[in-house]
Parts: C-alpha cells; structure tokens; sequence
C-alpha cells in the first residue's frame, strides 16, 4: 500500500513538472532571440527594426502560439523550453520583411 502512494505521488509529481511553465528568466530568453531575429531580418537597421517590428512581433508569436498551442508564450510548459529556442532560432521573416541589400 505504501510503495503504491509512492509510486502515484511520483507520477503526480512528475506530471506537475512536466506542466510547469517556464520562468521569467526563460520568457526573457525567448522575447530576446525574436528580437535579434527582427533585427536580423531587417539588415540590422534601427529605424526599419522600429518601423518593422510591430508587426513581425505579431507574426512570430502568432506563429509560435499555433505552433505550441499556446494562448501566450509566457505559458510554454517546462519541457518545451529547448524546442521553443530551436523554433524561434529558426523562424524566417515573411518574404516582404527581409532585407534586401
């Protein structure tokens, strides 16, 4: 009987780390890597990035929210932390963003 609560305590707790969301260390992490790939997309120019990010802002999340089936990014569970470094790494600018030398 014992062992039995043991066991179904562990998986309980298990289960609640697994539902976890990341902490606000991790959110700032996140919110730094989609600001360096806005910045990215536009040539690193400070006024396009002005003019620009708005609305890549509300791309990449939007895109990060239906990827992740999230209603905000500050809700990503604990371990989907390093796929969501990996996704925004990864993330392209819609063709008319970029920047073109």
């Amino acid at each position: 009987m014992a062992v039995s609560k043991i066991n179904e305590l562990t998986r309980e707790n298990t289960k609640l780390k697994l539902m976890a969301a990341i902490d606000g260390e991790q959110q700032s992490l996140l919110q730094e890597i989609v600001k360096r790939k806005i910045l990215e997309a536009v040539g690193g120019d400070m006024a396009r990035y002005k003019k620009a990010a708005p609305a890549l802002n509300s791309a990449v999340w939007a895109v990060y929210r239906r990827r992740f089936h999230l209603n905000s990014f500050r809700n990503t569970p604990q371990y989907l932390f390093d796929e969501a470094v990996g996704f925004l790494e990864n993330w392209k600018p819609p063709e008319k963003y970029k920047y073109k030398k």
